[in-house]
């Protein structure tokens, strides 16, 4: 009983301390992220909206090089950060691929504590700077290239243009007193 209480006061105090090291690393990361956004823009453009089907809390794909296969004490260090960081369980690797499933997850595929959810989960699906991040089968969101960006808004614009009813306007009145089958007293003047 005491030693489980130890544990968990020493696990919450080491997340603190992780959660305190990420907000760091974070707010260094932001400038450069600035800086290279000056020179250089993504390629796509993230549309869409979460439809809670909770896939990307049970397989979340963390990519590490593939250089990283040989170093397991490395490998060990970054599952143990991510269980305390973000209390993800090791599911196993595939490729260059580390696979997580988050226990925060409840029974109905919702998240736990949505509105206290790490950064990590709030941004994905991330925009890279080159490519597309690889969604899971029924995800929301999607990826459309920058220069399909405007098309796409045009598109969305017409299907709404289509939904709404079109009220017909009323002809003025001089329009509607010649109809085209009976000549017009100007015309038949022009005529002689």
């Amino acid at each position: 009983m005491i030693k489980n209480i130890c544990f968990k006061s020493l696990r919450f105090i080491t997340q603190v301390l992780c959660h305190i090291a990420d907000y760091f690393m974070k707010s260094c990361e932001w400038p450069s992220k600035k800086i290279i956004g000056l020179f250089k823009k993504p390629e796509y453009s993230r549309q869409g909206d979460c439809q809670m089907t909770g896939q990307c809390c049970h397989m979340i794909g963390m990519e590490f090089p593939s250089s990283w296969h040989k170093k397991l004490k490395l490998l060990e260090l970054i599952k143990k950060w991510h269980f305390l960081r973000y209390n993800f369980t090791y599911r196993g690797t595939t490729d260059n691929m580390l696979v997580y499933k988050c226990n925060y997850i409840t029974k109905d595929k919702k998240c736990g504590i949505h509105r206290f959810k790490p950064a990590l989960c709030r941004d994905f699906p991330k925009t890279p700077l080159i490519g597309f991040t690889k969604l899971h089968k029924g995800c929301g969101f999607y990826f459309v290239k920058k220069e399909g960006l405007q098309f796409e808004k045009v598109l969305q614009d017409v299907k709404q243009r289509n939904e709404t009813p079109i009220t017909p306007k009323p002809y003025p009145a001089d329009l509607t007193q010649n109809s085209p089958s009976e000549p017009s007293q100007t015309n038949n003047q022009r005529d002689d």
